[in-house]
């Protein structure tokens, strides 16, 4: 049995919290590998902008159901 093997079969003892808590120290342990600060501020950045343009009613948000859908359509041509 591998390491990796020995942990998952240890980790699935655990309690559905402690699981969940687990799951999110490691995504936020593999995100800080792949985020920089610089790449960071810019998506912060962006964000701010579109929440700005949303609210001054420059640009519509969709429904949720209506993007699904459309993301749907596009992923079946």
């Amino acid at each position: 049995m591998t390491a990796l093997e020995k942990v998952k079969t240890k980790a699935k003892e655990l309690s559905r919290k402690d699981q969940l808590s687990l799951a999110q120290d490691l995504l936020d342990e593999a995100s800080e590998d792949f985020a920089s600060p610089e790449i960071e501020r810019a998506w912060l950045k962006e964000a701010e902008h579109r929440l700005r343009e949303m609210r001054s009613g420059k640009v519509k948000g969709v429904s949720v159901k209506k993007a699904i859908a459309e993301a749907r359509a596009l992923l079946k041509k």
